[in-house]
């Protein structure tokens, strides 16, 4: 019988021996609490290097626990067990086996929990701050405020930190109301039925979240960065996801979910709410990343980075990030309110708003036969606009 400690580590892993030596050498270095067990839950028919890792590993912490499968259960199985421990465990971190931890992981880990266990509208914590848009692969950089989290409809993947409230909501939703993704939906097209999913559970997590209306409170600074080892997610090393780690600081600052100005849907776009005092009295969905389809338009206006055949209202396109650009009332015409009716979706639009969005954030990095292109695209199309 396993005794529920304040938190438990768990570690998914299975053919990956290079990278789990790295992950547990970063807990190792960690920052822990007298009596933090860890759990090591190995896969069925990986690399049996991994478990004699895991065998090897003296745990400076309280228990050092090895659960190794006899058959393979694949990622999403492996997945939905590892987080059902947290009805014997109680509260868990769960780390897969390309990340490597900052020496503070546990503390903000367990912060965020507190601070969090009371709402239920709080899905789950990430330990890694989301620097990616993964919807056009641009830096993502959430509004600032005063506290040390911000909150996204986005199932975040790489380490998170559940206590059991979270994960039985989640594991209801998943045995008794998930179901094929659809357009109707209003999820991002990325998440429809496809090849790439075959063996992931991101698409349903979303799916989750927007059913329910819940969230995830991210750090502003990364507890986790993911080395990209091949495997499931990635055919090749990446670094794209690498970010700094906050090694230094132990005691975290958080808001709460009606009191952030930093809350973004599963668009990783900023809640209309956190503009309204910017545009009182309009009702509108917003789409800055100019990702959101014509069906997920539930407002009647839309705050848009597209071309628009006329315009309530219009603002620039230089403060970072995006919204900044509204709160501030940039002089411009790059961000427009207009009726949805008037937002235009044909592809030589979504041209446009591809070369607006990448001058904003890139402008050092167009080349010769993409400046040109754009520059065309400006003098032929008159939505365009700068």
């Amino acid at each position: 019988m396993i005794v529920k400690n304040p938190l438990t580590i768990v570690v998914n892993a299975y053919n990956r021996p290079a990278s789990l030596q790295r992950l547990l050498g970063s807990l190792l270095r960690a920052d822990l609490p007298d009596g933090t067990d860890l759990l090591i839950d190995i896969d069925g028919g990986g690399d049996p290097a991994v478990r004699r890792l895991a065998e090897a590993l003296d745990w400076p912490g309280g228990e050092k626990i090895i659960r190794a499968h006899d058959k393979n259960l694949g990622l999403v199985e492996h997945f939905l067990h590892c987080g059902g421990l947290t009805r014997d465990l109680g509260d868990i971190v769960y780390l897969e086996d390309d990340l490597a931890v900052s020496r503070q992981f546990v503390h903000f880990s367990l912060q965020a929990l507190a601070a969090y266990r009371d709402d239920d509208r709080i899905a789950g914590i990430s330990l890694n701050r989301l620097a990616i848009n993964g919807y056009t692969q641009h830096r993502y950089v959430p509004l600032p405020d005063e506290g040390d989290v911000f909150f996204a409809q986005i199932f975040w993947y790489q380490g998170q930190a559940f206590n059991p409230a979270m994960w039985e909501r989640f594991e209801m939703w998943w045995e008794n109301d998930r179901r094929p993704i659809t357009p109707q939906d209003g999820l991002h097209p990325l998440f429809l039925p496809h090849p790439r999913w075959e063996n992931d559970f991101f698409p349903e997590t979303m799916q989750y979240l927007q059913d329910t209306g819940r969230f995830f409170a991210f750090p502003r600074e990364s507890h986790t960065t993911q080395f990209g080892d091949p495997g499931t997610h990635f055919h090749r090393r990446t670094g794209v996801y690498q970010v700094p780690l906050q090694h230094l600081r132990d005691r975290f600052r958080f808001k709460g979910l009606d009191a952030s100005r930093a809350v973004y849907d599963s668009f990783l776009e900023i809640l209309p709410d956190r503009l309204a005092g910017s545009l009182p009295g309009f009702a509108f969905d917003v789409d800055l990343n100019g990702t959101r389809p014509r069906g997920a338009f539930r407002a009647p206006l839309a705050l848009t980075t597209r071309p628009v055949r006329r315009a309530e209202m219009g603002f620039g396109l230089q403060m970072r990030p995006p919204e900044l650009n509204v709160i501030d009332q940039t002089p411009g015409a790059a961000i427009r309110l207009a009726r949805v009716e008037d937002v235009r979706f044909d592809r030589l639009a979504e041209l446009a708003t591809a070369a607006r969005l990448d001058r904003y954030h890139n402008p050092n990095r167009i080349g010769l036969r993409r400046a040109l292109l754009y520059r065309i695209l400006r003098a032929f199309d008159r939505d365009a606009g700068p």
